[in-house]
Formats: C-alpha cells, sequence, structure tokens
C-alpha cells in the first residue's frame, strides 16, 4: 500500500498487516477509509495508519463473500459439496436478524443489501454441512 501525507506529491510504502490480496477501496469521508480483500480481511484507515480486520475462515470451507465493503448487492460463492438447502442470515452486530434467504440446490447466490443501513453486519451461511459467519460493511 501507498500513503501520502502532503497531498500525493510524495509517497511512500507502508504495510498492510495482511498477506491477502487486496481489491476495493472506499472512503466515507476525507480521512476514514476501507480496503477489503481476500480471505474476508476488512483494513480501515481513520487517520493515515491501517488496521487489520481478519475473520477467522475454515480453510475447508470454501465460502467467498464480495464485495465487501458493499454498497447495494453481495454474491455469495460455495465451492464444493453443500448439501441441498442454504440459509443465509444477516444480523445487527447486537443481535438483530435484519434479512433471511432461503435457496434450494444452489452455490452462487446474490443478495439485494441496499436497504441496509451503512455500518457492520454478521452474515451467517448455513448449510446440511454446518455454518460459517462473515462479516460485511454495509457502505
Amino acid at each position: 500500500m501507498l500513503n501520502t501525507i502532503d497531498g500525493g506529491t510524495t509517497w511512500a510504502e507502508v504495510s498492510s498487516g495482511t498477506i491477502e490480496d487486496l481489491a476495493d477501496m472506499y472512503f466515507t469521508g476525507s480521512l476514514t477509509g476501507y480496503v477489503a480483500g481476500g480471505g474476508g480481511s476488512i483494513l480501515k484507515t481513520t487517520h493515515g495508519t491501517t488496521v487489520s480486520i481478519q475473520e477467522p475462515r475454515s480453510q475447508q470451507s470454501g465460502i467467498m463473500m464480495f464485495p465487501n465493503p458493499a454498497h447495494d448487492r453481495i454474491s455469495i460463492g460455495i465451492n464444493g459439496k453443500v448439501g441441498e438447502d442454504v440459509l443465509i442470515r444477516i444480523f445487527t452486530v447486537t443481535g438483530k436478524q435484519v434479512m433471511h434467504h432461503e435457496f434450494c440446490n444452489r452455490r452462487q447466490f446474490q443478495l439485494d443489501v441496499s436497504s441496509l443501513l451503512k455500518g457492520v453486519y454478521l452474515v451467517v451461511i448455513e448449510t446440511t454441512l454446518g455454518r460459517e459467519t462473515r462479516k460485511l460493511v454495509k457502505l
């Protein structure tokens, strides 16, 4: 990652704190920004330094969720065997369920999250083989 403190005249390389590939960047203000990357990693800057939010991830799950942070839609893909039914629920960080979708015999999903307020949510993906929770930042 590159950092500037003089409006772009000079740049310095800084460590992102993650080995994951970084993909999307979004700034919510002049100093606060988010960078999303592989493996569910989300980096946040509030004053020129980065803080990594690493998602614990099972190497066997094969679940991908992107883009993250998201504006209107998220895509969820499940590689490998999932069984017949998939349940996807989205919760606020206080535990209130705000979205619920059930799918049958599918491994690719798109969810419209445009109605969600800006903030951090927990996405719970349940299959007949298990459950995984991912963090979602809604912009």
